[in-house]
């Protein structure tokens, strides 16, 4: 008798749907980067909800934590060299670049090596960090209000 699909099927976890690599974060332009290791517990609530992506809201998890981002005001601000700026969707790929990257092993003629890849993000993606609810990915939700 052949099984029937239902809408709770097991998920894949985030990083498979990153072609197999995890999220790398560095805190700033000079330190290096490091394998982001977020808690299962923001994911744990969600996680057998079918209409919830969970590689935005891991990516989301990962940029809370690591970039200078706030809430004032029902706003989205990084700060950034000392300038407030509003987060909107020319602002946000930039973010992203600056801190958060994929690694793969490459082979530079002497050896393997580590090279991290920053993450570019379809605008789907951007829509879904800008959003102001934390269950589609939101980060307005997960940053500290000031």
């Amino acid at each position: 008798m052949p099984q029937l699909a239902t809408p709770y099927a097991p998920r894949t976890p985030a990083h498979d749907r990153l072609e197999g690599r995890r999220l790398c974060v560095r805190r700033n332009e000079t330190s290096p980067y490091e394998r982001w290791r977020g808690s299962d517990t923001t994911l744990s609530e969600i996680s057998r909800d079918p209409y919830v992506n969970i590689e935005v809201n891991t990516l989301s998890d990962a940029l809370a934590e690591v970039a200078k981002l706030y809430n004032q005001d029902g706003a989205l601000i990084w700060l950034d060299a000392g300038q407030r700026i509003r987060v909107l969707p020319a602002v946000l790929p930039q973010i992203i670049f600056r801190h958060i990257a994929t690694e793969r092993l490459a082979n530079n003629g002497d050896g393997w090596v580590v090279e991290y890849i920053s993450l570019v993000v379809d605008e789907r993606t951007l829509r879904c960090l800008l959003m102001p609810d934390r269950r589609s990915g939101g980060l307005l939700e997960r940053v500290p209000r000031v």
